[in-house]
């Protein structure tokens, strides 16, 4: 299952002798087209910079504040739920990515008795979340991993109902911006406040 992380990252993870490896290498699916129903908030000016985007923005803080913050195996959920509020900053329907986060939850929630490690990823987006990957695990101390990882694992999460498997200038401008946003928190090793 290591084998699925990038060779920059692959050594580094083996020798941190880390409890169950493979959980933390991500999940990746298809997403079918039907499923991308947000969008990103054409208004390109009106997007924070990667460095200022944050979950305690008054205009997502609610779906942090409002999500479910219980533990699932190998996730830190609430930063997962960080991540997804800190990319909600730039979707069109911020209110209703709540919704998709209930119904994620109580997905998992119901899927028989052994509770995914992680939820899937849009496999159309694993060279982008596979680089921010390295750059948590080069850049941050292995105590920090989990944390770190569910932030950007949440990140993508929400990018695939947004970013189709062909998308448009938006939509690759937008993925562009959740990369950089990504990238700038998993090299600092901290999440956003």
């Amino acid at each position: 299952m290591v084998q699925a992380l990038p060779e920059d990252v692959r050594d580094k993870v083996i020798n941190a002798e880390a409890f169950d490896l493979s959980l933390f290498v991500p999940t990746f699916v298809t997403f079918p087209q039907e499923v991308v129903f947000f969008h990103f908030n054409p208004k390109r000016a009106e997007w924070p910079e990667a460095k200022d985007m944050s979950f305690t923005d008054p205009r997502v803080i609610h779906i942090f504040l409002e999500g479910y913050s219980g533990m699932f195996p190998m996730i830190e959920f609430s930063a997962f739920v960080r991540g997804v509020a800190t990319a909600a900053l730039i979707i069109k329907e911020q209110f209703q990515v709540k919704i998709a986060l209930d119904k994620l939850t109580q997905v998992m929630l119901e899927s028989a008795t052994d509770m995914p490690a992680r939820p899937a990823l849009p496999e159309h987006l694993s060279k982008e979340c596979l680089a921010s990957v390295s750059n948590v695990v080069n850049c941050t101390e292995v105590f920090n991993w989990r944390r770190m990882l569910s932030f950007v694992y949440g990140i993508y999460w929400l990018a695939g109902l947004v970013v189709q498997t062909k998308p448009n200038k938006l939509q690759r401008d937008g993925l562009k911006h959740l990369s950089e946003t990504a990238d700038h928190f998993a090299k600092l090793g901290i999440l956003p406040t």
